[in-house]
């Protein structure tokens, strides 16, 4: 066991001393505050979860003498709580779950007219029963349905009073009284209803022989003679108004004249049922304090500091529909904002955010047991963007090789691989979220990782990024771990540059043009692999391909379209190249030939059918004849990216061309008259019209616009480039 003193020299927090009491593997279990105001807190802490706290107040500087509260080890939740106020009265608390049962109130001086008060409380906190000892002996019992008011019962113990008991009885659901029933002395019985008071009149009583907490009582009935308002003088100093409506109380507004409490105005508000539905309390230290309660149960407390001397502006706390607190929130004088989340009243998550970007971190997030609400670890994320993750011992949750390096040309897929574990003594999870395959942050590699720890890495060494490394140039990949309680590192994989790697390299494009699909696609385009392969000694490679489709054949290294038909299709085909050196070094590589359309669809196309020609990535040439989209027909051509060329012959109608928006050169032909012709992403000063070879027929291109004349009509030209006149498209 050790022991940890910090002193506040430089005057910087709410405390002077911190002393701090750890065990042998370095936890926490106690800890004691002497604050600036001469208070003492002393906390004691057993598995991360504190079961006990204890306040003392040897400066006097507050309305009581002692406070103590005990923890269940489980859940962390409250289960007792004593106070001894400095009037000599003492209060002891018990809790069930988080939420209070029963309360024993003692006047031990003798300050007060009564000597003890015992109150029990429903599973919502709402009070259930009270048990009233007076001085003289008296003992009222009291029962309350969902917090109104049913039943009360007067017993006179020292036959003080002409009778022996009396019992009163409550509406259920307002609270109001109903009957009331006295047995006397000599035996006899009365039971009537509340009797109305004096109408429209102020009935003012005093306690002359100081035998209720009271010193004058006034009450106001209406017309009616029914009560509307009581105010009542207390012999603490303190006075009450209260207000009813039907019988029923509404409000009640407390004022300390004596300032003799904390506080010095107070008021509750009640709902129909009686129940309260809020309450406004405004403190001596300017603190003001705002709840609000749903059928009798709080669901929100907000404390603000209006005198600005707490160092904070609010406090807002929320409570769930038990009335354990959910969430509480505190806004700091500075801008900070810190916010605690709960579950069924335990402490799961605290997180401090750094708004005015007055500090070197953006936030703080503490991750907390979710049974108990001990403290599992915190997580502090940098100005910068660092992340640190750490237990409540302060030490590092993820340890072990979260960083490994892979060579240049080490062979045909790099590969890494290392195991990071969790710290020993650690209370939170052990296990990581395994991960089946993801790719690296910059994209080089791929990653895995197991649930143990272990991960691994492969990068395929012939990317052109990897090639492109020098001796000392280096590349980084790597991916974020973490554990499934949301403890995270990222792991990183540095690859290293060579300046020689003895085998083939790939220095082509992965997509490579082969010829043209058609009936007039011609036979003999080839395709030279040496022009996509190099090798640093200059040694001569052979190549095989996997999935060679068919109609292309490989001989001696040249790709050869020997059966045109046979290339049925348009396209493009994937195809895995394999390259070998002299020395049997070999590289795979992956890619895409690509099959232009070469078509010629001959005349009548479309002459009285909607018909549509779709071209491809690459270079296309598409002839379409006479007539083309007449009478009820229609052409529509996709010509796609790449340098298109397409021609019309004479008659030509009902046109929808796109040229595909690709900076390539497009060029259109027309052997005759056009009508309803519509060019969409014609690129001003890029894409070509020729009406050349038609007699009479001009085209004029200056490169900021197009101008047809004699003979064109109807051609639409739209999705241009800079265009500056829109009329000289319109011919």
């Amino acid at each position: 066991m050790t022991t940890q003193t910090a002193l506040d020299t430089a005057d910087q927090y709410a405390w002077s001393q911190k002393v701090s009491v750890f065990d042998a593997q370095g936890f926490l279990i106690g800890e004691t505050f002497t604050f600036d105001d001469g208070r003492i807190r002393t906390s004691t802490i057993v598995d991360g979860v504190r079961v006990g706290l204890k306040w003392s107040d040897p400066a006097d500087g507050f309305d009581w003498t002692s406070r103590t509260s005990v923890y269940d080890k489980l859940t962390g939740l409250l289960t007792f709580q004593g106070v001894m106020l400095d009037s000599g009265v003492h209060f002891s608390s018990t809790y069930n779950g988080g939420v209070i049962a029963s309360r024993i109130t003692s006047d031990i001086s003798d300050a007060f007219a009564w000597t003890s008060m015992v109150h029990t409380f429903d599973n919502f906190g709402c009070i259930a029963s009270s048990l009233v000892t007076l001085d003289d002996r008296r003992i009222v019992l009291t029962d309350y349905v969902d917090g109104i008011k049913s039943q009360k019962f007067v017993t006179d113990v020292a036959d003080g009073y002409s009778w022996s008991s009396k019992i009163y009885d409550y509406d259920d659901t307002t609270g109001s009284l109903l009957t009331i029933s006295t047995v006397f002395d000599d035996g006899s019985t009365s039971i009537h209803q509340p009797a109305s008071g004096p109408l429209g009149q102020i009935i003012t009583l005093l306690d002359s022989a100081n035998a209720f907490s009271w010193t004058s009582r006034a009450t106001t009935y209406d017309a009616s003679g029914a009560v509307v308002a009581q105010t009542r003088l207390n012999d603490d100093g303190t006075q009450s108004i209260t207000q009813f409506s039907g019988g029923v109380r509404t409000q009640v507004t407390w004022t300390d004249g004596d300032n003799g409490q904390p506080w010095h105005e107070k008021t509750f508000t009640f709902d129909a049922g009686g129940r309260v539905a809020g309450s406004d309390v405004m403190m001596d230290d300017g603190r003001q304090i705002v709840q609000t309660y749903q059928d009798g149960v709080r669901t929100m407390r907000t404390v603000t500091d209006t005198a600005d001397i707490a160092g904070w502006a609010t406090i807002t706390q929320q409570f769930d529909s038990e009335g354990l607190i959910a969430s509480r929130s505190v806004v700091s004088d500075n801008g900070d904002v810190t916010t605690r989340t709960y579950s069924g009243g335990i402490l799961q998550e605290k997180l401090r955010s750094d708004g005015p970007d007055a500090h070197s971190w953006e936030s703080i997030r503490s991750v907390y047991d979710g049974d108990n609400g001990a403290l599992l670890y915190v997580h502090r994320t940098l100005d910068d963007g660092t992340q640190t993750f750490v237990d409540v011992r302060g030490k590092a949750i993820i340890t072990g090789g979260t960083q490994a390096g892979v060579v240049e040309d080490a062979s045909a897929v790099l590969q890494a691989m290392d195991t990071i574990d969790v710290v020993a003594g650690y209370r939170g999870a052990s296990d990581f979220t395994a991960i089946a395959s993801i790719a690296g942050d910059n994209g080089y590699g791929t990653f895995t990782l197991g649930t143990g720890g272990s991960w691994t890495y492969e990068a395929i060494n012939n990317q052109t990024a990897i090639q492109g490394l020098n001796t000392g140039d280096t590349l980084t990949d790597s991916f974020t771990a973490t554990t499934t309680d949301d403890v995270s590192t990222t792991v990183t994989v540095t690859i290293a540059g060579t300046d020689y790697f003895d085998g083939p390299v790939f220095a082509g494009d992965v997509v490579q043009a082969v010829g043209a699909a058609g009936s007039t696609a011609p036979a003999g385009h080839s395709l030279d692999l040496n022009t996509l392969f190099t090798h640093d000694d200059g040694e001569a490679m052979t190549y095989a391909i996997a999935d060679l489709p068919a109609g292309l054949t490989l001989t001696n290294g040249i790709l050869t379209v020997t059966d045109h038909t046979a290339v049925a299709s348009a396209g493009d085909y994937p195809v895995a190249v394999t390259a070998t050196d002299a020395g049997g070094t070999s590289i795979t590589q992956s890619l895409s030939l690509a099959v232009a359309v070469h078509n010629d669809f001959g005349d009548d196309f479309g002459l009285n059918s909607a018909e549509t020609v779709a071209g491809t990535s690459f270079g296309d040439t598409i002839t379409i004849g006479s007539d083309a989209g007449g009478n009820t027909g229609s052409v529509t051509v996709d010509g796609g990216a790449g340098a298109d060329t397409i021609t019309f012959g004479d008659g030509a109608e009902n046109l929808s061309i796109d040229l595909g928006a690709d900076a390539d050169v497009d060029t259109l032909i027309f052997l005759g008259t056009v009508e309803n012709a519509t060019i969409s992403n014609w690129e001003q000063g890029v894409d070509v019209v020729d009406v050349a070879s038609v007699a009479g027929w001009t085209v004029s291109d200056d490169g900021t616009d197009t101008t047809l004349s004699d003979g064109v009509s109807d051609i639409t030209f739209v999705d241009t480039t800079g265009l500056t006149d829109l009329g000289d498209f319109l011919v």
